[in-house]
């Protein structure tokens, strides 16, 4: 392969890998929501919170997700990324609008 192969591969080893969910949660300006967490919100008919304001066990925890990555054992977690902008000043979704839109 010529170098763009390389460089691609090399990118896709640096992003595609569990590291680099590590790295990026490390910083703590990104959280990983828990699917259980939001089906319970969901079906509760609740609203989802700002990321600072998520109660705790909400959010995948660093070593809890590397752990579960690494098990052989377990199902390998799957990941979605969800981003929408904010709908008031005050709360990013007040009504729960885009959670019915991404819930069960």
């Amino acid at each position: 392969t010529g170098s763009l192969g390389h460089a691609a591969t090399d990118f896709g080893s640096y992003y595609g890998g569990w590291m680099a969910f590590k790295q990026a949660l490390d910083g703590g300006d990104t959280v990983l929501v828990k699917a259980s967490w939001i089906e319970t919100v969901y079906h509760s008919r609740g609203v989802l919170p700002r990321r600072q304001d998520l109660p705790p066990g909400a959010a995948w925890g660093v070593e809890e997700l590397m752990q579960c990555a690494h098990d052989p054992a377990r199902q390998t977690p799957l990941i979605i990324g969800i981003s929408y902008s904010w709908l008031t000043p005050d709360h990013p979704d007040p009504q729960g609008l885009h959670l019915r839109t991404i819930g069960p």
